[in-house]
């Protein structure tokens, strides 16, 4: 990821040449978000389909 410029899930994940949704959250997003390494764009509301996620 590139910093400051949000991508979706589906965007990442296309990346990381994932496709199931649910490995993804479980193995990856889950364990990045909680070691603080990307951020959400709306943290209030975290699963909005207009959800984002970017690197500070």
């Amino acid at each position: 990821m590139d910093y400051n410029i949000p991508m979706s899930a589906f965007e990442i994940m296309e990346k990381l040449g994932l496709k199931s949704k649910d490995s993804f959250r479980d193995n990856y997003l889950n364990l990045v978000l909680d070691n603080g390494l990307i951020k959400m764009t709306l943290p209030d509301k975290p699963t909005s389909k207009n959800q984002m996620y970017y690197k500070d």
